[in-house]
């Protein structure tokens, strides 16, 4: 059966010289993996590039049977970034959100409302002009997409209880602090990141993506803290 979507590029593996193991999160058939071939030279149909790790794509796929097993038969650009590979910072939150992508995805099927989501949060880190508190903006509201999304009810309530789900009057060691809690309820309440409006330090876009980690480990299989939270420490001072 021949399927033609849309696809971005989780994660890549050599498989050997000219062969790579690809991992996509499509529209229309959840992650899937294939081996696709590609080359250096300019005879080679498909370059390295294509296969980096966020790209967007227009892809055609072949299902085997009832396998599971699809081979890609054609991919290409679906859309070329113009400042993620140019702009260092840009890329550091590019290199978070690929972690962040890849342990959501995990043996997810069709989710076609995450995958527009996470195609937008792509197109936005290139093209919106100020990026500094995007990757806030989208572990946050991809919680809403895992059914994990909090509820706004209790006005308040000061504390966001990381194992009960919930905003409560009284802190306790399972509650983020009061700064991160008013974070978390400014981006579960906006509309849009461009109609957010956050001034944050360094250390205060770190700590409050640790607590948010913490409540998607506590809620979500598998999560766990991410290794690339050093780098965008380091290059957004």
């Amino acid at each position: 059966m021949n399927i033609k979507t849309r696809g971005i590029v989780i994660k890549r593996i050599p498989y050997s010289d000219n062969k790579l193991i690809l991992h996509l999160f499509t529209k229309d058939c959840g992650r899937i993996s294939s081996i696709v071939q590609v080359g250096k030279s300019m005879r080679s149909k498909y370059k390295r590039h294509l296969s980096n790790p966020l790209q967007l794509l227009d892809v055609d796929l072949v299902r085997k049977n009832d396998s599971g097993f699809y081979q890609i038969r054609e991919f290409k650009h679906a859309y070329i970034f113009k400042s993620i590979s140019s702009d260092v910072r840009r890329a550091s939150i590019a290199m978070y959100l690929i972690e962040f992508f890849n342990k959501t995805t995990q043996g997810i099927d069709v989710n076609v409302p995450y995958f527009k989501f996470c195609w937008t949060a792509i197109q936005s880190l290139d093209q919106n002009a100020k990026v500094e508190n995007l990757h806030l903006y989208i572990i946050t509201k991809a919680l809403r997409y895992m059914g994990l999304q909090p509820s706004l009810l209790s006005k308040e309530k000061e504390y966001f209880d990381i194992v009960n789900a919930g905003f409560v009057k009284n802190v306790t060691q399972n509650c983020l602090n009061e700064l991160n809690s008013n974070i978390l309820r400014c981006i579960l309440s906006s509309d849009s990141f461009e109609a957010l409006n956050l001034s944050l330090k360094r250390e205060q876009r770190s700590a409050y993506i640790e607590g948010i980690e913490r409540y998607w480990a506590y809620h979500f299989e598998g999560f766990k803290p991410s290794k690339s939270l050093k780098v965008l420490e380091l290059l957004w001072d």
